[in-house]
């Protein structure tokens, strides 16, 4: 239900599971794990300040670099500014669909085409964007997202967030926290960590099932009223501005 009619993504590729920042962070290090010869995360210095709290932890954990780009405070993140800061070091390149700030929303597709050009992943962070504006993951060919519930999808504070792995990635990436809930046959209790081969593999313990099913009802009126119809009148009132 998240997926359908929100976000543009194929069953099995979205999960609800943990915190926006938690779900950036296993997300993130999965990333940079599957490119272990590359030592470079990018990111703009007007993205979600906890994002960029977490990139700057990874790096300093992990010895890595944080390339930060200049974005313009009110047309928000270029394709431009994110060339210019890509070359063959660069793991991880994460940003915010929306710009918190502003309402200004970045080119999916040419951002994430950028980053495949040198062979990066692309990580977008979709709170400010999911159930405001159409979210193309898929068409634009994006890597990795994650994305709160309890803004434009009136899940309400404290409701469980949502990662997005595409699916062909999903047996290659293997996040840090190994949970009971991405084990494979996880009432067996093995003694062994052997991750499921699904989406779930990017679960960690178990969820909050009363905000789970505040999440997917908020989805769901969503849905019924149509992305299409909200981002429209979101352009009419000046919430969002595409670059």
């Amino acid at each position: 239900m998240l997926a359908g009619g929100v976000l543009e993504a194929e069953p099995g590729e979205v999960v609800l599971s943990d915190s926006t920042s938690v779900n950036l962070y296993k997300l993130a290090v999965a990333a940079c794990a599957a490119r272990p010869d590359r030592h470079v995360i990018v990111t703009d210095d007007d993205n979600f300040p906890s994002d960029r709290y977490i990139f700057q932890g990874l790096a300093e954990e992990r010895g890595l670099d944080l390339r930060v780009v200049k974005t313009d405070i009110d047309l928000g993140i270029s394709v431009e500014a994110v060339r210019e800061a890509l070359d063959e070091d660069v793991a991880l390149v994460s940003l915010s669909h929306v710009a918190y700030r502003s309402g200004a929303v970045a080119d999916m597709a040419a951002v994430t085409a950028a980053a495949h050009e040198v062979g990066a992943l692309v990580l977008w962070d979709l709170s400010h964007s999911a159930g405001a504006v159409r979210v193309p993951l898929r068409s634009a060919g994006v890597d990795l997202a994650v994305g709160c519930t309890y803004k434009h999808l009136n899940a309400g504070p404290g409701a469980p967030a949502f990662l997005y792995v595409r699916a062909d990635l999903q047996p290659e990436l293997r996040q840090p926290i190994w949970g009971w809930f991405g084990q494979r046959d996880q009432f067996d209790m093995g003694a062994e960590y052997d991750p499921v081969a699904s989406i779930d593999r990017f679960q960690v313990g178990t969820p909050p099932v009363l905000g789970a099913y505040a999440a997917l009802e908020g989805a769901r009126i969503t849905a019924e009223a149509g992305i299409g119809a909200i981002a429209e009148k979101g352009r009419r009132s000046g919430r969002t501005r595409s670059r």
